[in-house]
């Protein structure tokens, strides 16, 4: 056995013991980084994506994440996190190591808020800094979705109260997110520019002001006017938060009315004469459409009801809102200056009643003719028939062509009609149509140029005549 003299022993005791201690160091793991990172600034922000940078701290690398929502967890020492620039949701990391950025984030959402926080880590075993810094964490919010731009104006403006120094009046919306009302006691007000949005206040004070800014569309009133002045009004719709506004004119806007310059003025003389040539007819489904021509008068109400009679609305009162789709007993489908036709639909089967009058203005006081010559009526038959119902807009003044033939759509069932055809002086003639491929043939007797009168019956208990015109040929 080796002997080892006290000296070398000595030696040896100590060189382990060395050993040990630089092994126990070694085997500590290395101390989180004293300086976070911070200014973690987002820029170029988009309703889904946006570019993120930051200043570094004093760590071999860093880490950075991305949430929704408020309050980070760090990660946990010796943890590598797998970083992804296309966010799916919850604390997600977005970057791992030594740069400063910036670096494109996407798949965020429109208009919603993000919070963004880093963390300073040391190497080789990633003990991470997990405290807060200038601008760490930081937020954001990414930019509202593109609106969806209205096509339809605001229309049918008119005045329910004029006196010397205010006006109430109303509109009918377009299908805008919402509307810009503007007055103005010169040339009607131009179109807004688009991401503005005008202070409104309803105390006219001159030139062109916005009275009105929102989504509603309220029986509006407005102070501030003189008297013996003519004013516009003009309305504006437009989508989105940064306003997108339709610059275009629709049906009754502009609108133009004058204050009176005596406030004892008497109420306006009621028109003489009502609504003239009240048409209804029915287009198949759950639509009618209803016809008018314009009285010499300052406008007219239609009405669609399920009974009669339909009474006009109290003098001094002006109209309520009116819509194309039918809300129940009655419902207004127009009032204004112009003439018809319009449409209105959400009808079920049954008699509707259409009536019609006319009034002046400013005060809405209403000719009592309708009362005479209103309601009409019109039958929804059964749903679902649409086109192929004799009462749709194709059979309204069918010609005979050459080869003796009315054409039929090719969604049509001839076996649906019951047909006579009259001349026009009444005369019955015996009917003489057979039923073809693409249409209805006549099989009859020679008939004369001229214009005949064609008199149909269903089998749901509807009919009607129309007039079928006998080219030369």
């Amino acid at each position: 056995m080796l002997a080892v003299s006290g000296k070398l022993k000595q030696f040896l005791t100590f060189g382990i013991a060395t050993l040990g201690t630089f092994g126990s160091l070694l085997s500590q793991p290395c101390l989180a980084p004293t300086q976070q990172t911070s200014f973690l600034v987002p820029d170029s922000i988009r309703q889904d994506s946006a570019f993120i940078s930051w200043i570094p701290g004093n760590g071999d690398g860093r880490a950075i994440f991305i949430q929704q929502q408020a309050g980070f967890i760090p990660p946990a020492a010796g943890t590598i996190p797998t970083p992804s620039t296309a966010y799916a949701g919850g604390q997600q990391c977005v970057y791992d190591g030594t740069g400063s950025g910036p670096i494109w984030i996407s798949g965020l959402q429109p208009n919603t808020i993000y919070h963004v926080a880093g963390f300073e880590y040391c190497l080789p075993d990633r003990t991470y800094q997990d405290t807060v810094a200038l601008l760490n964490p930081s937020s954001f919010i990414t930019s509202p979705a593109p609106c969806t731009l209205a096509t339809v104006q605001a229309s049918n403006i008119g005045t329910v109260q004029v006196s010397t120094t205010s006006v109430s009046f109303y509109w009918s919306v377009g299908n805008g997110s919402g509307r810009a009302v503007f007055l103005s006691d010169g040339a009607p007000a131009q179109p807004p520019q688009n991401g503005t949005q005008p202070l409104a206040d309803t105390a006219f004070s001159s030139g062109t002001q916005c009275v009105f800014l929102g989504p509603v569309a309220p029986t509006l009133h407005v102070t501030g006017l003189s008297p013996g002045t003519t004013y516009s009004i003009r309305i504006f719709e437009y989508c989105g938060n940064s306003p997108t506004y339709l610059t275009d004119t629709g049906l009754g806007n502009p609108y133009s009315f004058t204050t009176p310059a005596d406030s004892t003025i008497n109420p306006c003389d009621p028109p003489l004469n009502g609504i003239q040539g009240l048409t209804a007819v029915w287009l198949g489904g759950d639509s009618i459409q209803v016809d008018w021509q314009s009285p010499s008068s300052d406008g007219q109400v239609v009405f669609v009801g399920s009974s009669s009679p339909i009474l006009p609305p109290l003098n001094g009162q002006s109209p309520p809102t009116s819509s194309t789709q039918y809300q129940g007993h009655p419902t207004v489908l127009y009032f204004g200056s112009l003439s018809g036709p319009m449409q209105m639909a959400g009808l079920s089967p049954g008699t509707y009643y259409v009536a019609g009058y006319a009034y002046c203005l400013p005060d809405f006081m209403y000719d009592l003719e309708g009362l005479q010559s209103n309601p009409i009526s019109v039958t929804v038959g059964t749903q679902g028939l649409d086109s192929k119902h004799p009462n749709a807009p194709w059979i309204r003044n069918p010609v005979i062509d050459p080869n003796w033939m009315i054409h039929l759509p090719e969604s049509w069932n001839s076996e649906f009609l019951s047909l006579q055809l009259h001349s026009i002086s009444g005369h019955e003639i015996p009917a003489r149509f057979e039923s073809v491929e693409d249409g209805l043939r006549w099989n009859g007797p020679p008939l004369s140029a001229g214009v005949y009168v064609l008199h149909w019956n269903s089998p749901f208990g509807t009919s009607g005549n129309v007039r079928v015109v006998l080219p030369s040929f």
